[in-house]
């Protein structure tokens, strides 16, 4: 009797489907706001590139390719004071 593979039916397998991790911030409108908060951030001693997403600007802090990494920025960012989230790039 054939057996059938449930591996991947897994979560485990779900996460390797995901390509990376962005660490970003913000969703604004505009442009002036978006670099308020560069600055902000650059003052705090983070450097993030200011990307176009869906028509908003976000402020980008990294891209990791693990989920452990990426909690590792997200922490440091979040300990300075700054706010921000991890997404997954599938």
């Amino acid at each position: 009797m054939a057996e059938t593979n449930k591996g991947a039916e897994t979560p485990q397998n779900a996460e390797k489907e995901v390509k990376g991790y962005k660490i970003t911030s913000g969703n604004f409108k505009s442009k002036i706001e978006a670099a308020g908060k560069v600055r902000e951030a650059n003052k705090k001693g983070f450097t993030p590139a200011l990307i176009i997403e869906k028509g908003e600007y976000k402020l980008l802090y990294a891209e990791e390719t693990t989920r452990a990494a990426a909690d590792r920025v997200l922490k440091a960012v979040k300990a300075v004071g700054l706010t921000a989230e991890i997404y997954a790039n599938k």
